[in-house]
């Protein structure tokens, strides 16, 4: 890679001890991009002992809520800008979260605009995306996109030119060392007490539709006879929906909640798993999919947003819309045959050469090289 010549400031001030999708994204493109930027911003809630090290500056933020941290830490990232102004700075945001500064240059990178879709349980993202953003965008000389259907998105929802936006799509974090499904299953039924299960990940938002897929698998449980086991925090409003729609239906025998996990025991969650569903109806990317794809585990997903664009032809593809539509992918794919399966891990593995984290980071810094030439 070549070294950056000017000023270039890295805001990793999203990362903090338990990372969320930006925050992996973030994670990544930073490991792999450190030594090319000038200063990397951190917040005090990601790791008070890096600041040892004069490059990575630590912005002070402290918050009672969520919210408030926020504010206070795109807050604290903009005065900084405003006080180096004079450096020459080409900002870099792995999120959205830019500075509305003339007289720098800036990259931003929005994801999805999930909080403009989706807003309920999200009213200040919803006002950042529907009054902020419109001027950071103005504000920046190129914004970054991690696909074709969120750079649709970002063209229909805002003024801006579409020579102004970049599709660059995510890595994931691949498994290298050989798959021992054996292994996996005999480790996951000791901890867990599960076997030959469905397997749904994440409980953030009514849009991720889990429900709709315990609803479609308690009109076939007696069909299936398989547990669907589902992973991710059940603390917020949807996963106490969750939880009260299995008590509703009396599968609490059927339905697992096994919480957070941690991410190894994840990755053997995707290798035991029988089938993986992604029921989401909107997504930016949607890593969860090439996650199980890489762990040797089938997956149907939703036909919606972004998700044909990763899958391609290597996943069942449903109308999460349609509760017929999700019985007819769980009842398909639950059963299929020892040759589908291998024609399904054929075409995962074309598909998932698409996406690497190298990959991205290479053409992150094109960009910023890019903008930087200008």
């Amino acid at each position: 890679m070549n070294i950056i010549k000017k000023k270039n400031v890295f805001n990793a001030t999203i990362l903090n001890d338990r990372l969320t999708g930006l925050g992996v994204y973030s994670k990544n493109i930073l490991e792999r991009l450190e030594n090319n930027f000038d200063v990397i911003l951190y917040t005090d809630n990601y790791n008070e002992d890096l600041q040892e090290n004069n490059k990575n500056i630590i912005l002070k933020v402290k918050a009672n809520n969520k919210i408030k941290n926020i504010i206070l830490r795109n807050r604290s990232f903009k005065n900084w800008i405003k006080d180096n102004k004079g450096s020459n700075i080409i900002h870099y945001s792995p999120t959205q979260h830019g500075v509305s500064i003339r007289g720098i240059k800036q990259i931003i990178t929005i994801h999805d605009l999930m909080p403009l879709y989706f807003p309920k349980g999200r009213i200040h993202q919803y006002f950042y995306y529907k009054v902020i953003l419109k001027r950071i965008i103005n504000n920046s000389d190129l914004i970054i996109t991690v696909s074709k259907n969120t750079k649709k998105d970002i063209l229909k929802e805002y003024n801006v030119s579409e020579d102004k936006i970049k599709v660059i799509y995510n890595g994931f974090d691949e498994t290298k060392e050989k798959i021992d499904k054996e292994y996996s299953k005999k480790y996951i039924k000791e901890k867990f007490d599960i076997e030959n299960y469905i397997l749904m990940v994440g409980i953030h938002y009514r849009y991720k539709n889990l429900h709709s897929v315990i609803e479609a698998y308690d009109r076939n449980k007696e069909i299936l006879k398989v547990p669907l086991v589902i992973v991710g925090g059940t603390e917020g409003g949807y996963g106490k929906e969750l939880i009260n729609l299995v008590n509703e239906k009396n599968l609490n025998d059927k339905v697992k909640f096994l919480g957070f996990v941690s991410n190894e025991d994840k990755k053997l969650l995707y290798q035991a798993a029988k089938l993986f569903v992604y029921p989401s109806l909107y997504e930016g990317f949607g890593l969860p999919v090439l996650e199980a794809m890489t762990n040797e585990t089938v997956v149907a997903c939703s036909n919606s947003s972004s998700l044909p664009e990763v899958v391609g032809d290597a996943a069942y593809m449903f109308d999460p819309n349609k509760l017929d539509d999700i019985e007819n992918a769980l009842l398909t794919m639950i059963n299929i045959s020892n040759e589908e399966y291998i024609e399904y891990m054929k075409k995962a593995k074309i598909q998932l050469k698409k996406f690497s984290w190298d990959k991205c980071a290479n053409e992150v810094l094109e960009a910023i090289n890019g903008v930087s030439n200008e």
